[in-house]
């Protein structure tokens, strides 16, 4: 049985460079999904172009509007394609109307190149020792796709995996950039809204670096600046076993509470 991220994460191809999924509901935060959930879309046309020996390296998505719930478009074209690399250009579409923009680079991952290693995980208990997220009245939607273990810790983040058993693999560690609260909800007085203006995301490890079938990652995120209405925020995953998976930045908004 196909797991229900894929299902909801699924591009149906109805020409070269397109195709047709659906945004649901249950990913949505206020009046539109999750910006992990559509980088997962994105990751995914990305794989179909590049093929599977180039897994992706880099994507860059903008954030022009939110979609709506129900069907939306995919349009992507391979820039260039080299001996190793092939970048590409995305554009999702709903109703006629562009609601993100993309760049991204997929790669062979290649062992005989220099490399070097300075990283350290941060230390932090195992995740069979902190305790599951007990849902909270009022929480975003989307969250419920996951199983999340909050850590206390001075960077926002925990242990995270699929709510229901499922390996972990490019596409879902593009969706987890962006799956745990926002690290700018500790530094703000009142409940506020801060949709995403652009992700960055760069995968750092092999497809397979996170092995199990229901493995969990390690999401920390932090902020160092909030001014004039935007913020920033930096994000690493990192396997159970100390390696980093992938790196993300993003710039949001940020907006006081409604009335």
């Amino acid at each position: 049985m196909i797991h229900p991220f894929d299902s909801d994460t699924a591009l149906e191809p109805t020409g070269a460079g397109r195709w047709r999924a659906s945004v649901s509901e249950h990913w949505f935060v206020e009046s539109g999904p999750n910006g992990g959930f559509i980088a997962a879309l994105a990751a995914r046309a990305m794989g179909d172009l590049a093929g599977p020996d180039r897994p992706p390296r880099l994507l860059t998505l903008h954030y022009l509007a939110p979609p709506r719930a129900g069907p939306i478009v995919l349009e992507a074209g391979v820039e260039r394609a080299g001996r190793s690399t092939t970048f590409v250009s995305l554009r999702l579409r709903q109703d006629d109307r562009t609601v993100a923009l993309g760049l991204g680079c997929s790669a062979v991952w290649r062992d005989d190149q220099p490399a070097w290693d300075a990283l350290e995980r941060p230390g932090v208990p195992p995740p069979g020792e902190v305790a599951p997220l007990a849902h909270i009245e009022g929480t975003p939607r989307f969250l419920a796709n996951y199983e999340l273990r909050p850590l206390d810790a001075p960077r926002v983040g925990g242990w995270i995996r699929t709510a229901r058993p499922r390996a972990a693999d490019p596409i879902l560690f593009a969706a987890l950039t962006d799956a745990w609260v926002p690290s700018a909800f500790p530094k703000l007085e009142h409940p506020s809204f801060v949709p995403t203006i652009d992700l960055t995301i760069h995968w750092r490890a092999p497809a397979d670096a996170a092995p199990g079938e229901h493995p969990f990652v390690l999401g920390l995120f932090s902020t160092r600046l909030g001014a004039g209405g935007v913020w920033e925020e930096d994000g690493e995953l990192w396997s159970e076993d100390g390696v980093l998976l992938a790196q993300s930045r993003q710039l949001a908004m940020v907006r006081g509470p409604r009335a």
